[in-house]
């Protein structure tokens, strides 16, 4: 019905459209989660959901995937930074690299695209516990070093084939675009119907497609919520065609960047100079999917020092000490790989009885 709608709209309007869908990952029970099997076989429900939505029209192919998000859980209540870093940067692209390989085949196989991923699971509830600049349920510091190793997993799927565009909700797609060199799409100002990120206006600056999401369907004044979210939506699409037409598509991304950067340790890192030198620290070990997180954390770190340290970004006791905290737990931890896997492994075993181990072929 979707893809009808869409095709009509295009005879009759020529929009250019094309359906983006986004599988549930359902590999999970009411108390594990079952990545690779498990009772009633879900991965493989998993994939052929993507192939049933891929042969009846679905042309993008993405998924919010959930692999690490046990051991991030526990981890992140706990301000335990080398959990996090075991779920989201290790655990989490593990996971990723198997599912984008099976997902671009089928993409190969039905004519479809691979599109990409996003660390909704982690990375975006860091996010939404972080809340606005008032809340104190977990420091902004944590949770854009939280962002910066999400982009490590995050890439795992272009590397696995995907193509892009990579899905809006990956606010990590301004680190990951420099590297994987794929189109984004994102949101920002836009989605506040759905939840706030303190950052809605510089999340444009450098997107390829510019998205809302979970609009609730009821009455305003303007029309539905649908039509008025649309409106705004194509308020925004038609400034920046405008802006690349007229030769000032820079000047109105720094004017967003501007607006946003320095309200918060998470807009400063994802601002594109910054995002940039968080992806070079992603490459300088970019065949180790541990050091290219903890190098991407590492590099977060830095970054919101020198924020501070320049008096541009002014940051709230809480927020230092948390942030000194993350960064100390960071340089204690070893370099090797294997130790670090390791260490983990015998850890969360220990205290996350939900956590498989076989879940990630360990």
């Amino acid at each position: 019905a979707q893809k009808t709608i869409m095709e009509e709209y295009h005879d009759e309007y020529g929009i250019k459209c094309a359906l983006r869908h986004t599988i549930g990952d359902i590999r999970q029970d009411r108390e594990y989660l079952q990545l690779r099997g498990g009772e009633g076989d879900k991965y493989n429900v998993f994939m052929e959901a993507f192939e049933l939505c891929a042969q009846n029209g679905a042309d993008l192919l993405s998924v919010e995937s959930m692999g690490g998000k046990e051991i991030f859980d526990y981890s992140i209540l706990r301000n335990d930074t080398a959990g996090i870093l075991f779920g989201i940067g290790v655990l989490g692209s593990m996971d990723m690299e198997m599912i984008w390989k099976d997902i671009s085949d089928i993409a190969k196989k039905t004519g479809t695209v691979s599109a990409g991923d996003t660390d909704c699971a982690q990375a975006n509830t860091a996010m939404f516990i972080a809340g606005g600049l008032l809340d104190k349920n977990l420091a902004h510091t944590t949770a854009i070093v939280a962002r910066a190793i999400s982009a490590a997993r995050s890439l795992c799927a272009y590397e696995a084939g995907a193509v892009g565009p990579g899905k809006d909700c990956g606010y990590e797609n301004s680190i990951v675009k420099p590297i994987a060199g794929v189109p984004i799409s994102q949101e920002g100002k836009t989605s506040t119907c759905a939840h706030s990120d303190l950052m809605g206006n510089l999340t444009m600056q450098c997107c390829d497609l510019w998205s809302n999401e979970s609009v609730e369907f009821h009455g305003e004044f303007g029309g539905t919520t649908v039509q008025c979210w649309s409106e705004s939506l194509a308020y925004d699409c038609s400034m920046m065609n405008v802006a690349l037409k007229t030769g000032k598509a820079k000047d109105l991304r720094d004017v967003l960047v501007l607006s946003d950067k320095f309200r918060d340790p998470q807009g400063y890192v994802l601002a594109y100079d910054n995002a940039y030198r968080v992806g070079q620290a992603i490459v300088k070990d970019g065949e180790n999917n541990y050091l290219r997180a903890k190098n991407a954390a590492i590099e977060c770190c830095n970054i919101v020092e020198e924020g501070i340290n320049s008096g541009k970004l002014r940051l709230t006791r809480f927020e230092t000490n948390a942030l000194a905290k993350v960064k100390a737990d960071l340089e204690a931890l070893t370099d090797d790989a294997d130790q670090f896997m390791s260490d983990n492994l015998t850890k969360f075993k220990q205290e996350v009885p939900v956590f498989k181990p076989e879940n990630y072929g360990l």
